[in-house]
């Protein structure tokens, strides 16, 4: 029976190591594969301040990140501003030149009390970890680059973003005074958008998509608010072919920055939630359309992998612990048979 005990024993720990390690191993590669979270500011359950980082004029404010100076003041004028994640972000496996996809939504909101001096914008962007703020990146800048960046901007200044542009500068499309724009590494759109004029006043939500299979980068943003439209919620967009892998490190810090210059205008980050998944690795997690918002989902949805998992491997365990217990009793009856059978000879 000794034999017997020892081999059901072996043959119980081995697979429950097994699959101690395989979960284990699950965990690992999920969680340096992928990254998800979904913020809403006005709830405070729903982030960590710890995971944000500030820098020139940035606040957090209660119910929102301030991302240039909070109110109409004196010395609003020329106010730049940073808020970015405070982690990096994995972008290009170096052995592979494979690069992320990754979706992002964000509502924000452009206040504007003169329409006669209002300026510069506000953009979700990309760039070198840590995030730092430029020197002289304020007005048409927008907080990406020292001095205006109208040619491409290498090194630190590196940058890949999404622009909301209320100043018609000498390099914007002229066609209106708003527009919405795809900047790499300069402050000269590779694709834009004119929207109306003086439309970016208002809350606003936008959202990011971009696909590593075909290098496109797609933007969509919405009126949510905006006293130019009224009641409605009208729904521009804007793409572009953007070389990730060459544009940018291996691995990057994103965020918001915004700018003043002599015009001056309010920039609030109100929720963000971002969807990535390391190179190679599939599609991203979609944080939700334009319609709708639903913040700690990306929570909701790791706590509900977390569960099937486990719930599985419970499953296989007790399975395996039922089998192995019929063959013990199995053995042991054998066992005593053959005992029987000896004590009658």
């Amino acid at each position: 029976m000794s034999s017997t005990t020892t081999t059901t024993t072996r043959l119980l720990v081995i697979p429950l190591v097994y699959l101690m390690l395989v979960a284990s191993a699950s965990h690992s590669a999920l969680s340096s594969a992928s990254l998800f979270f979904d913020v809403d500011f006005s709830n405070a359950s729903t982030f960590s301040l710890a995971d944000f980082t500030t820098a020139g004029d940035a606040a957090f404010h209660g119910q929102r990140f301030d991302l240039t100076a909070n109110a109409y003041r004196a010395g609003i004028s020329d106010s730049v501003g940073r808020v970015a994640y405070a982690h990096p972000v994995p972008l290009r496996d170096n052995a592979t030149g494979q690069v992320a996809s990754f979706t992002t939504s964000f509502t924000f909101a452009i206040n504007i009390t003169d329409m006669n001096n209002k300026g510069d914008g506000m953009a979700f962007f990309l760039g070198n970890y840590p995030s730092g703020l430029p020197p002289r990146s304020e007005g048409g800048a927008l907080g990406l680059c020292t001095d205006y960046c109208v040619n491409r901007t290498a090194g630190r200044d590196r940058f890949v973003a999404v622009e909301f542009d209320t100043f018609d500068d000498s390099w914007d499309p002229h066609l209106t005074y708003d527009h919405m724009g795809i900047n790499v590494n300069s402050v000269v759109s590779v694709a834009n958008i004119s929207l109306p004029s003086f439309s970016l006043n208002g809350q606003m939500s936008a959202r990011v998509d971009y696909n590593s299979s075909t290098s496109v980068m797609g933007v969509d943003l919405r009126f949510d608010r905006s006293p130019k439209f009224g009641s409605a919620t009208p729904i521009f967009n804007v793409s572009a072919k953007v070389d990730l892998s060459s544009a940018l490190p291996e691995q990057v810090a994103i965020g918001f920055s915004a700018a003043t210059g002599a015009s001056i205008e309010l920039h609030q980050l109100l929720s963000w939630s971002f969807s990535s998944v390391a190179p190679g690795t599939g599609s991203p997690t979609d944080p939700g359309a334009l319609a709708s918002s639903n913040p700690r989902t990306g929570l909701k949805v790791a706590l509900g992998i977390t569960s099937s998992i486990s719930i599985l491997l419970c499953a296989a365990v007790v399975a395996l612990l039922r089998a192995l217990r019929r063959k013990h009793l199995a053995l042991a009856e054998i066992q005593l048979e053959s005992d029987a059978r000896g004590r009658l000879c």
